[in-house]
């Protein structure tokens, strides 16, 4: 019995969507066993500044693509154009301008991890456009299993990159390093 491309699509998107959730249904049991609760409450802290970022970080470019973007016209190719030269300039903006908020909300914060670790995790959000955007693309243009397998790469890194953190004992600040360096380096492959 084959399956049909819309019920496929489903389930590839679903399991997807399964993988992006379920990272934290490893992760923060994991963390919360290997990080004392200090360190946890930080962790969090400083993953809700950070999150706050990549908010604002994303632009609402992905529904600009769904709704300029979607179909194969000229004009929708000259959108999509558009649009990733608008992306590139105000993600370049957005990067100098939480470099150049890190060290005041660091100390304002009075957080606990390393302002490396800080800065490095801004930069991480910073970029959540790059992620999101192409993520978005992919869906458009119906390539599930290209999608699933960035979410699946990205779950896999994650988990891997914080658990090697948590066990040579680096702590939040290691998990910051961790997660950030799997967004640059996912941002930068779908960009």
């Amino acid at each position: 019995m084959r399956l049909s491309a819309p019920l496929t699509s489903f389930l590839v998107y679903g399991l997807a969507i399964v993988l992006m959730k379920g990272f934290s249904l490893v992760t923060i049991p994991l963390l919360a066993w290997k990080l004392p609760p200090a360190d946890f409450g930080e962790l969090d802290l400083v993953t809700s500044l950070v999150e706050f970022a990549a908010l604002f970080s994303a632009l609402g470019l992905s529904e600009l693509l769904y709704r300029f973007c979607a179909d194969d016209t000229g004009e929708a190719k000259t959108n999509a154009a558009a649009l990733a030269g608008t992306a590139a300039i105000a993600i370049a903006v957005i990067m100098v301008s939480l470099q150049a908020l890190a060290a005041p909300l660091h100390a304002f914060a009075e957080l606990g991890v390393t302002q490396a670790a800080f800065r490095l995790a801004l930069a991480g959000a910073a970029v959540t456009a790059l992620i999101e955007t192409p993520l978005a693309w992919l869906r458009l243009r119906n390539r599930p299993l290209a999608f699933l397998g960035f979410i699946f790469a990205r779950a896999v890194a994650q988990i891997a990159l914080v658990w090697t953190a948590l066990a040579l004992g680096f702590g939040a600040s290691g998990v910051l390093i961790a997660n950030a360096l799997v967004d640059i380096v996912l941002a930068t492959l779908l960009a």
